[in-house]
């Protein structure tokens, strides 16, 4: 882990879980975490959990950078979670609503449906939100993502060339 003032750095493929707290003056996050190696049925409980606390200790960022690894997890284990809980109880993320201005993922998008509803989420609930960077070839998941409703009107999406060694 790595901070300094306004950047926090988390690089980590073997914890399970992560505490955040007060992270006021915290303007970038880099991310790359997998929450642990475990992908049974009875972890996928606990890791919602963790992944929901997580977001909400990281309420104040600005700008995000999401690696391979963590938007696997979040792809893995948030589907159900986006599609469900926060649709049902509202529940988004504070960062998504107050200070979130610009999302890199850093990882090669397929368009298969649980990536589309994660990049449709960002779009849908981030109300001011700038910039949304992707890496994808299809020209059809660009369109389909193009066609999103968002949450903020001034929001660019940026598609970038896959990178070749997460082929």
């Amino acid at each position: 882990m790595l901070l300094c003032y306004g950047f926090l750095k988390i690089h980590d493929s073997i914890s399970e879980s992560y505490v955040i707290k007060n992270l006021d003056s915290i303007v970038k996050l880099d991310v790359s975490l997998s929450f642990g190696d475990e992908f049974d049925e009875a972890s996928v409980s606990s890791k919602r959990y963790t992944i929901r606390k997580f977001l909400s200790g990281i309420s104040k960022v600005a700008e995000m950078i999401i690696h391979k690894d963590s938007f696997q997890t979040l792809d893995d284990y948030c589907s159900e979670l986006l599609n469900e809980e926060i649709l049902r109880d509202s529940s988004v993320p504070e960062c998504l609503i107050s200070s979130l201005e610009s999302v890199d993922i850093k990882s090669n998008i397929l368009g298969f449906s649980a990536e589309v509803d994660l990049v449709r989420f960002f779009l849908e609930n981030s109300v001011i939100l700038k910039k949304l960077t992707l890496r994808a070839n299809e020209t059809v998941f660009f369109n389909q993502v193009m066609k999103i409703p968002r949450g903020s009107v001034a929001c660019q999406v940026v598609l970038l060339p896959v990178e070749r060694d997460d082929l």
